[in-house]
């Protein structure tokens, strides 16, 4: 009944649909459901179709899910027309990997797209120092995501970077419990320092960035 009420409405103006979102993290822990999910997914993905002949749809996942599309996720693998994604490369202490691994992740997910196209759904590095990071390591990281999606942009469908500005600490706090990590520092200013200017609305280098790589042509 959602779909059916939903779907006359994306007519000419929605063209993909992610169906759940970073669904790895939870089949992860609950792989029994996958298959339900799976089953699930292909008949909102049927309805779709009927009723909006030509709309696109996938489910998000995390880029570490990536791997598990040939076993876990193999079921829902074969069923996405597209590849949805959200991109940080982080360590598991929540530290951030250097901007260096950008042209090799980049790569990795051509890989597993198998000639989908990819929609980024969230793009996203932090700049503080507690994630090991800085203003200069965002802006780097930044750069290197605009070198690949300038180098793959016929596979790109769009991509969308978070956030426009820091968060300010009761919203850190606020979100860190929200995912059950209200006692992870790293975890919280990772989430409050993904902005492109920071809690007092200054820009960070990494606006910079975004801006002369946006007006590129």
């Amino acid at each position: 009944a959602l779909i059916d009420a939903m779907a006359p409405r994306f007519r000419g103006r929605v063209k993909w649909v992610m169906f759940g979102n970073e669904v790895d993290s939870y089949f992860l822990k609950h792989p029994n459901q996958v298959s339900g999910f799976a089953s699930l997914y292909a008949a909102v993905a049927r309805r779709l179709k009927r009723l909006d002949p030509g709309i696109q749809v996938s489910t998000t996942l995390q880029f570490s899910g990536l791997s598990h599309l040939n076993d876990l996720l193999k079921p829902l693998n074969s069923q996405m027309d597209f590849l949805a994604l959200t991109y940080g490369p982080y360590n598991p202490d929540w530290t951030v990997k250097s901007p260096s691994v950008v042209p090799g992740d980049f790569q990795a997910m051509m890989h597993f797209a198998h000639g989908r196209k990819i929609l980024l759904q969230e793009i996203a590095y932090p700049s503080s120092p507690v994630n090991k990071s800085s203003q200069t390591k965002q802006a780097e990281f930044y750069q290197q995501v605009f070198n690949e999606l300038r180098e793959y942009h016929s596979s790109i469908i769009g991509a969308s970077f978070m956030y426009l500005a820091d968060l300010p600490n009761h919203t850190g706090h606020a979100l860190s419990s929200y995912y059950g990590a209200s006692g992870s520092q790293p975890f919280r200013t990772l989430l409050q320092t993904l902005g492109m200017f920071d809690a007092k609305g200054n820009p960070k280098k990494s606006w910079k960035v975004f801006l002369q790589e946006a007006r590129r042509r």
